[in-house]
């Protein structure tokens, strides 16, 4: 695994802790096409979409609840790069940022309905711990998959370092 690599695996990682919720465009048993990672602030939501290793993007929008934020019209604030350099930029966002102005988003930034089927959303994992403090993620609970333009399709890891395990089916 290069540093890229695992510089990347470590960012998703961090998204998953922060309790983001991915969308995975593709066929569930076969490569997937592309990544979404979305974290909602109120009606501030932050996208990531992950096509490739070297093409990427990230926006923030004002949608409510009851708007798709994967089809906004207008943005905030927008950031086109590596997948590294798109998950490092949109996770140094500020949790207090409040936006003055928004622009329609660029049509570098979009998924097409096309795109986006099939469709499987996995929301953050949660589990009450026994003390009775908040709700934690569940560790066990971390994959790792790449869009298939990244060459190796989907790979779940776990046990010992860098070991592959076959894919859970949830």
């Amino acid at each position: 695994m290069s540093m890229c690599e695992w510089e990347r695996d470590e960012l998703l990682d961090e998204l998953r802790r922060r309790r983001w919720t991915f969308h995975y465009f593709g066929r569930r048993n076969d490569d997937l096409d592309a990544i979404a990672a979305v974290r909602r602030r109120g009606d501030w939501v932050t996208v990531i979409v992950l096509r490739a290793e070297d093409r990427a993007f990230a926006y923030l929008t004002f949608a409510p609840p009851e708007v798709d934020p994967l089809a906004a019209d207008h943005i905030a604030w927008h950031y086109i790069g590596s997948a590294v350099w798109t998950l490092r930029a949109a996770l140094c966002l500020s949790a207090d940022l409040q936006p003055s102005t928004v622009y329609s988003r660029p049509p570098d930034l979009t998924l097409t309905e096309l795109d986006r089927r099939p469709l499987s959303i996995r929301p953050p994992l949660v589990e009450p711990s026994s003390a009775g403090e908040e709700l934690k993620r569940t560790e066990a609970g971390s994959t790792t998959v790449r869009p298939r333009s990244w060459g190796e399709g989907r790979r779940v890891m776990g046990g010992a370092e860098g070991q592959e395990q076959p894919e859970r089916n949830s």
